[in-house]
């Protein structure tokens, strides 16, 4: 009962802050970008995973070309995650320098890429933030036509390194604790 009560907490405080908190929504995304360039992702459907394993089932289903650079994220990707994040998104290469603690020296990006691969209808994205630890990112994308459709993304405490330990990870944890969900990318 208490971890329902700080769900229910948690949600409210991400709703105000990150998007629309909308259980009863009656679509099959998670994702509105309106005409103006706004966005609003129903933070309860990745709090919830209601959207997960279809997108799992896409990603088994799909063969990923993996890139490990960010000039290979499409600009569409790129839009969609600096208009979720309020406008700025930066991340680095694998091996160049990123903010890794919470001390900020210089301006380096806040987050480095670990692999990101794509499909016609599907992407995958990994990459570590710093802060108090490092910790990993996942981000999954349906895609239709270089438009984003629907969106998952979640942070774990384990090193993700390939599609396929993401999978299983995803898999064995959907509905465990342990599986931090979050909309904080």
């Amino acid at each position: 009962m208490k971890y329902r009560l700080l769900f229910i907490l948690l949600s409210m405080t991400f709703t105000n802050v990150f998007g629309q908190l909308n259980p009863d929504k009656d679509s099959k995304n998670n994702l509105i970008i309106t005409a103006d360039g706004n966005c609003t992702i129903d933070t309860f459907a990745i709090l919830t995973n209601k959207n997960l394993l279809p997108l799992i089932k896409e990603l088994e289903s799909k063969e990923l070309l993996i890139y490990q650079t960010i000039k290979s994220i499409p600009p569409f990707i790129n839009d969609f995650l600096k208009c979720s994040q309020g406008g700025e998104f930066t991340i680095a290469n694998p091996g160049e320098k990123w903010q890794v603690g919470d001390v900020i020296i210089e301006d380096l990006p806040r987050r480095q890429l670990i692999f990101f691969g794509l499909s016609d209808s599907i992407a995958l994205m990994t990459y570590y933030t710093g802060g108090i630890g490092k910790s990993e990112h996942i981000l999954i994308f349906k895609i239709e036509n270089k438009i984003i459709t629907d969106f998952w993304c979640g942070d774990v405490l384990a090193d993700l390194l390939d599609k396929a330990k993401v999978i299983k990870y995803l898999k064995k944890n959907k509905d465990k604790e342990s599986l931090l969900k979050s909309i904080n990318f």
